[in-house]
């Protein structure tokens, strides 16, 4: 019974910062950030007083922090909203497995309710697979389950660091770009460093077919030619790339 009251009162909840459609950390007002500021999609928003960005279709993450503080929710009600999140997550987008009971969605529609800096995966063909989750699951650990279901042969779930091993793979990793609809080069590759201009760059072009087929299937998202730290310095607002620091990527 608490548990039901509890999701009925965060429905409601969430209905309410939707229809408000004003910051759901500060409570702030939203302006639309121009195409040319950040790099991502049209109609993206910053709130004018905490500074944080966000999606029009992800007005609602972070409304569980609110939540708690707002109705004084538990350590064991706080995981319940990982699991609304979850399931929430399950009936937006194509559930094809999960992994540590969190689904693998592929080429969700939004990224409502799908954590910062979740990990993914882009196919040869362009498909993205993403995991409803970033504390708990690597890439390796998303690579595994999409071996289970034939989606990938059991031999390549390791050893796809280098990406100049990547044609022999026919997969690339990628990671949400923090809270923006946006996703960076996987975190594991060894990138050279900026000073290797030259070696740097040829790395990057590597993705780009895997990113040219996944812009075709989920246009909605960019795919950025950097890592998740270099991209979130890029593209956050100062006070989401602390926000991003002190959280992690």
């Amino acid at each position: 019974m608490k548990i039901k009251l509890l999701a009925e009162s965060l429905h409601e909840f969430r209905l309410d910062e939707a229809k408000r459609k004003d910051c759901p950390h500060c409570g702030g007002p939203l302006k639309t950030i121009p195409k040319k500021e950040w790099g991502g999609g049209v109609g993206t928003k910053r709130c004018k007083d905490c500074g944080r960005s966000f999606d029009p279709d992800e007005l609602d993450e972070g409304v569980g922090d609110k939540y708690a503080e707002k109705f004084g929710v538990s350590d064991e009600e706080s995981e319940f909203e990982k699991k609304f999140q979850s399931v929430q997550a399950k009936k937006s987008s194509e559930v094809v497995g999960t992994v540590k009971d969190k689904p693998i969605l592929k080429n969700p529609k939004s990224l409502a309710h799908v954590p910062e800096g979740a990990r993914g995966v882009i196919m040869e063909n362009g498909d993205l697979y993403l995991v409803a989750d970033a504390e708990n699951v690597i890439h390796e650990d998303l690579l595994v389950a999409l071996s289970k279901i034939g989606l990938i042969p059991s031999n390549k779930v390791r050893g796809w660091d280098d990406q100049d091993t990547i044609d022999n793979f026919k997969f690339a990793t990628v990671q949400r770009v923090w809270n923006l609809p946006a996703f960076a080069v996987g975190e594991s590759y060894i990138i050279p460093k900026p000073k290797y201009e030259e070696e740097r760059k040829r790395a990057f072009q590597l993705f780009k077919p895997y990113f040219d087929a996944a812009k075709k299937k989920n246009p909605q998202f960019k795919f950025v030619y950097a890592q998740p730290r270099s991209a979130a310095k890029q593209m956050l607002s100062s006070k989401d790339y602390e926000i991003f620091q002190s959280r992690g990527s």
